[in-house]
């Protein structure tokens, strides 16, 4: 079987070109949104997380609190800064 190669150039219509156009601007708003959600959920892991880092300070500095009284305190002023 021989099969012929035709190298015409590629004719769009004009109705095409704008639905391509319209998906794609579509698809970068997907992406957009999507990267969005990603930092609000990153953000509310690290939120999360540090309370949990503070929580697990303040419970060590009153554990401390009889025992070695400036290291307590030190505990509760590093508890009291926020990392983000």
């Amino acid at each position: 079987m021989y099969t012929q190669s035709f190298d015409a150039p590629l004719q769009v219509m004009p109705a095409d070109a704008v639905r391509a156009g319209i998906a794609s601007q579509a698809a970068e708003r997907v992406v957009n949104i999507a990267m969005e959600l990603g930092q609000l959920v990153q953000t509310a892991v690290s939120v999360i997380g540090e309370r949990r880092l503070r929580a697990a300070m303040l419970a060590a500095a009153r554990e401390q609190d009889v025992a070695r009284p400036a290291f307590a305190e030190s505990l509760r002023r590093a508890a009291g800064h926020s990392w983000l």
